[in-house]
């Protein structure tokens, strides 16, 4: 009888957990491992973007904007290993870490292209829809991200290819070089 009790305690609370807890927090260390890799790719498909030069602010800097809900420490991180590269297409970066979904005080700044640091589910229109009104490469290292309408992210096969959502990328006059397009898995 005891160890009945025992075992509902526990299962309620398991349940509980599951059921209050913010899907941050039991993402899987797959997901992480995919932002990593994609934070690998995000630089260059933003390099292959055949008018990036016109992304630079007036000291021909490029602004990326990391995107997070939750998980800013994560976020931070992200930034700081974004940070080293330095330069993106011969132009130095800054990057900002946001967790404003509406990106509204990016509407009247040049913004190279957007970070999906965590998944955003039903939060996602909004931010492709900026990105489509101000010609940005949002990029979501997540599954399914673009086939939902995100103009890139990743696929992984027996190795990681670039993946973009060609109706997005149309939409939002990105136009990308052609020998990155190429190598790229495409969505219609």
């Amino acid at each position: 009888m005891l160890r009945h009790i025992l075992f509902y305690k526990i299962l309620i609370t398991l349940i509980v957990f599951q059921l209050t807890t913010p899907a941050f927090i039991i993402s899987s260390e797959w997901d992480r491992q995919r932002i990593w890799l994609g934070l690998k790719l995000f630089p260059t498909m933003l390099s292959a973007d055949l008018n990036l030069h016109e992304k630079t602010d007036d000291q021909e800097t490029l602004r990326i904007v990391l995107l997070y809900k939750y998980q800013k420490n994560f976020a931070s991180d992200i930034a700081k290993k974004l940070a080293q590269k330095r330069t993106i297409g011969n132009f130095k970066i800054e990057i900002d870490v946001t967790d404003d979904l509406s990106l509204k005080k990016y509407s009247h700044r040049k913004v190279a292209g957007v970070f999906l640091c965590e998944k955003l589910y039903d939060k996602i229109n909004p931010i492709i829809q900026f990105g489509k009104t101000n010609h940005v490469i949002i990029f979501s290292p997540f599954e399914k991200d673009v086939q939902a309408g995100v103009s890139g992210g990743m696929v992984i096969y027996d190795r990681i290819l670039p993946y973009i959502n060609s109706t997005t990328m149309k939409l939002s006059d990105i136009q990308l070089a052609p020998i990155f397009l190429e190598i790229a898995e495409t969505y219609d």
